[in-house]
């Protein structure tokens, strides 16, 4: 959270089913995580109920970390066991590019 009040939110995460797969009441801030079973839209729902005078700013962010690549098609010439392996040190190099973002938004 970003400013008002007391800092204090509501939020419950739902998955695509509508079930609620995390909740929790008058948190301030935190960092939490959950597993995606279902493919789908999942909602991302905050309340105010604690203090409905006071406006508040939210800010959240959302990081997939073990989401499903698509192997690109080997090009004619290509050796695609090399192509694997520049793919892999890419998407590490992303991974902990994202991260020290994250930190830095902190």
């Amino acid at each position: 959270m970003q400013s008002g009040g007391s800092f204090d939110i509501d939020y419950e995460v739902r998955d695509p089913n509508d079930k609620i797969i995390l909740d929790g009441q008058q948190e301030r801030q935190g960092d939490f995580v959950l597993t995606a079973n279902v493919a789908g839209e999942y909602a991302f729902c905050f309340e105010n109920d604690m203090s409905t005078l006071t406006e508040k700013l939210v800010d959240f962010d959302i990081t997939v970390e073990s989401e499903p690549r698509r192997e690109a098609p080997a090009k004619a010439g290509q050796i695609s066991e090399h192509t694997s392996a520049l793919e892999e040190s890419i998407f590490r190099l992303t991974g902990m590019l994202n991260s020290i973002k994250r930190l830095q938004k902190q």
